[in-house]
């Protein structure tokens, strides 16, 4: 499986990439131990990066930094530093895997919690000096069962819902 195994995780990346010919088309690349260093690799090979399988804010923080090393190692090496990435964080999957466990009144709502603690470090990394360049860009894949995030939006980011969170730990 190419989740977990480097190499032919980037190996298979850059082929795409090549075989593609298009600078806008994003690799999707794991946000696993064993992807964080693809994605590094990656980056400064010059391959835009979509991020996956992330699914919290400790996870955004390591392929952060895997991107940013990757910009650092390009601008080092004297090259172009402007190479696109996406960080993709599920956010409904929380919501399916724990939807029974919890009151109505907090359903879909641990998923935005996750979220927007993650878009808060992602804020903070944009205001940190360690970003030279342009930030990843904000994503959040869609799962189609759960429609009622598409509803919600960004919005939904702005507004603290801890309780959720504090319901899973009993």
């Amino acid at each position: 499986m190419l989740a977990h195994n480097t190499t032919d995780t980037l190996a298979a990346a850059c082929a795409l990439h090549n075989r593609a010919a298009r600078p806008n088309l994003f690799i999707k690349i794991p946000g696993t131990s064993e992807g964080l260093p693809a994605i590094e690799e990656a980056i400064f090979r010059g391959v835009p990066v979509n991020v996956t399988l992330l699914f919290s804010g400790a996870q955004y923080v390591a392929a952060a930094e895997a991107y940013m090393r990757g910009v650092e190692r390009r601008i080092a090496a004297g090259l172009n530093p402007d190479v696109g990435s996406v960080a993709s964080l599920f956010v409904s999957r929380w919501d399916v895997a724990v939807a029974q466990k919890l009151p109505e009144i907090l359903r879909n709502q641990l998923g935005i919690a996750i979220a927007r603690d993650a878009y808060e470090i992602y804020r903070t990394l944009l205001d940190s000096p360690a970003v030279a360049t342009h930030p990843e860009r904000w994503s959040s894949p869609s799962t189609p069962s759960l429609g009622e995030h598409r509803n919600q939006g960004s919005q939904s980011l702005e507004h603290p819902v801890r309780p959720a969170l504090a319901c899973l730990h009993h």
